[in-house]
């Protein structure tokens, strides 16, 4: 769904009150880490790496010819798209992070606010981790706000971070896949998203609206992909702790003990055994 070329003259210009956005500037992306894998800068290979392979997967998957990420933060992924060929576009609540955008990716990017600054159409619009950032109202004019621009959406939220200070909106998954269905979105079942996060999901527009059975089974199945990514880091830190364990000295020494025990009390064993069976 797109109306073709987008001019930069067209691209919405209605920056959020500044009081609502200081708690996203320099503090948030670069200095504590609260993205995770470090601080959220081009300094930092991981992201541009992240970014870089989700949009290979967009464009191996979907192939849009028009994209825009609601949310961008510093616009990483809009490189990305745009480094493969994808008129891709976005916008973000925060002055600092549109700042940081990358110089020739600049004219594609701005300071917007998702309940009321999409105008244009698009072949997709991503919405990565964002809406859990919103109140529940604006979160739900942002979900109104990209199904009428598009026939696709790529959308993720996270159900269980609480830890976040910025995250006052953080709700089960299947609470968005009601709310795309209010406005007939239906998830596709068999999009896999976890290449982007577990509870990465893709609506899409849809003639009838699926039945609240059906969206609580595909709730469910993303819901267990979630656990599934929760659970590894404690797994993987569990299978490291065993390791060290195993190496250390004090289990070699155990297990040489538990050896020469076993050489000892064996043939002692045997004797007496023999003993007991030695006919008096």
């Amino acid at each position: 769904m797109t109306d073709g070329n987008i001019q930069r003259s067209a691209l919405p210009g209605n920056p959020p009150s500044p009081d609502a956005t200081p708690q996203y500037g320099f503090d948030y992306y670069d200095a504590g880490g609260r993205l995770g894998q470090g601080p959220y800068s081009r300094e930092n290979p991981h992201w541009l790496k992240f970014f870089g392979h989700i949009a290979d997967e967009i464009v191996r998957l979907l192939n849009p010819r028009t994209v825009l990420d609601v949310g961008c933060a510093k616009g990483f992924l809009v490189e990305s798209l745009r480094d493969r060929g994808v008129e891709a576009y976005g916008f973000d609540v925060s002055e600092y992070a549109i700042g940081e955008v990358r110089h020739d990716i600049k004219p594609y990017c701005w300071v917007g606010s998702a309940t009321n600054g999409i105008t244009e159409n698009y072949d997709l619009i991503t919405c990565i981790e964002v809406c859990e950032h919103v109140s529940e109202s604006d979160a739900r004019e942002t979900v109104r706000q990209m199904t009428s621009h598009t026939d696709a959406a790529l959308f993720s939220s996270t159900p269980s971070d609480f830890t976040e200070p910025t995250h006052v909106n953080v709700r089960p998954i299947i609470d968005w896949v009601r709310l795309f269905a209010q406005f007939s979105f239906a998830p596709e079942q068999e999009f896999d998203g976890t290449f982007l996060a577990p509870q990465a999901m893709l609506f899409r527009r849809a003639a009838v609206r699926p039945s609240d059975q059906a969206l609580c089974r595909f709730a469910n199945r993303i819901n267990r992909a979630v656990a599934r990514a929760e659970d590894l880091p404690e797994i993987s830190a569990l299978r490291q702790e065993l390791n060290s364990i195993h190496n250390s000295r004090g289990w070699r020494l155990l297990n040489l003990y538990r050896t020469l025990r076993f050489r000892v009390k064996h043939p002692i064993a045997q004797g007496i055994r023999k003993l007991r069976e030695f006919p008096l």
